[in-house]
This record gives C-alpha cells, sequence and structure tokens, in this order.
C-alpha cells in the first residue's frame, strides 16, 4: 500500500473550491475512493450543481477520466462531472 495525496479542483455556482484528502491504499483503489470522496464534497455542498475540473494524485496526475469511468462502469454515470 502506498500513501496518496489528492486534491479535488471543483466549481460549485461559479465559485472555485479546492479539497485536500490523503489516501493510504494500491494504486487500483484510488478511482473509487476518489469517486466516493467526490460524492461527499458533492452532498457537503447541498448537491449543487458541480464541474469536476481536476483530480490531482500527489500534484502530478489527474485521474479525473479514471473516476469518470470508474463511475460509468458502476452506474453512477447520473454523479455530477
Amino acid at each position: 500500500m502506498q500513501n496518496f495525496d489528492m486534491k479535488l479542483h471543483i466549481r460549485i455556482e461559479d465559485t472555485g473550491i479546492l479539497r485536500f484528502n490523503k489516501f493510504r491504499c494500491s494504486r487500483e483503489k484510488l478511482p473509487e475512493l476518489a469517486s466516493k470522496w467526490k460524492y461527499q464534497v458533492w452532498r457537503e455542498h447541498g448537491c449543487r450543481e458541480m464541474l469536476v475540473e481536476k483530480i490531482l494524485v500527489n500534484e502530478d496526475e489527474d485521474i479525473k477520466d479514471e473516476v469518470k469511468e470508474y463511475e460509468e462502469n458502476v452506474g453512477r454515470g447520473h454523479l455530477p462531472f
């Protein structure tokens, strides 16, 4: 298992928001954990319209597309992106 620092860059009603989190997991588990975290942030902000700009891992890797693909594969394609 590895440690991953994650940054979620989102826009809610034209306001930019940056959230930070750390995960200790295998690399393969990141899209699932990021999806759950993104959903939690969306709910914390009242389930308002949200645009995910990027999901950075360790400052350099954007896994936004991986998370989107994960959500479509598990039937969560209706969640905001």
